[in-house]
């Protein structure tokens, strides 16, 4: 997940995530389940059917997320995963990296808050220049 979003603005949340969940073989029911389950998880089960183009930029984070982890991957690389949210929406997303981590999922992310580092990390690594 990129730290600025390049999204399909002119589709809605469902339609976003019915787009990326083909590229894993994700249909039908299972789409559909999953598709809740990642909302409900960022945030955004109340603007599925609103277009990308009406989101704020926390929002298209979360959609961000949302689709990084549509496909239940493993391996999750994320790209200051907390920029432009407000607190609520921060937590919200700290909160998801806790239990993806407690689920046994390995995530890499980067960013300049380290307190965000000391809640989530188990270890780190710092890059001066």
């Amino acid at each position: 997940m990129p730290e600025n979003t390049y999204l399909y603005k002119y589709l809605t949340a469902d339609e976003f995530l019915d787009f990326n969940g083909a590229f894993y073989g994700l249909k039908g029911s299972a789409l559909e389940v999953r598709k809740r389950e990642v909302l409900e998880d960022v945030g955004l089960s109340y603007a599925r059917t609103k277009r990308l183009h009406t989101y704020s930029k926390g929002m298209l984070q979360r959609i961000g997320l949302a689709q990084a982890i549509l496909h239940d991957p493993e391996l999750i690389f994320l790209d200051e995963p907390m920029s432009g949210l407000d607190p609520i929406g921060r937590k919200m997303v700290k909160d998801l990296m806790q239990r993806l981590k407690k689920k046994g999922k390995t995530l890499f992310f980067n960013t300049h808050i380290l307190s965000d580092v000391e809640a989530i990390c188990d270890r780190f690594a710092i890059i001066a220049e």
